[in-house]
């Protein structure tokens, strides 16, 4: 069972997730498995995406993020979008108190604002 750090859901009895946040603490955590011959991919919990991924497709949000209080082992730009229009899927390294990027405030943001 998938049980995310952070969910922000609207209230009954139209209940939807709005924002999934998944927070690691892992060093050198690589964003995406390796492009492999043999179509193989790795364990999905030591991969960034494949992480978001599965909280995207379990709960619908409109946002996921995936934040790492380390660093990933390569450059994760938080304005990268990994996901679509429809679930929007964020990484973030280096996350914690301080340290929050603009991009993540302003997902979370939109996702809680309802439009009229």
């Amino acid at each position: 069972m998938l049980t995310p750090d952070v969910t922000v859901t609207t209230p009954p009895p139209y209940a939807r997730e709005l924002v999934v946040v998944e927070a690691k603490d892992r060093q050198l955590m690589q964003i995406r498995p390796a492009a492999r011959n043999d179509g193989a991919q790795g364990k999905g919990q030591r991969y960034a995406l494949l992480v978001a991924q599965r909280y995207a497709e379990a709960f619908c949000p409109a946002v996921t993020w995936v934040v790492n209080h380390c660093d990933y082992r390569r450059n994760a730009d938080p304005l990268e979008e990994h996901g679509t229009v429809w679930s929007r899927i964020r990484l973030a390294a280096q996350f914690c108190p301080g340290n929050v990027p603009a991009a993540f405030t302003d997902t979370i943001q939109a996702a809680v604002t309802p439009s009229e």
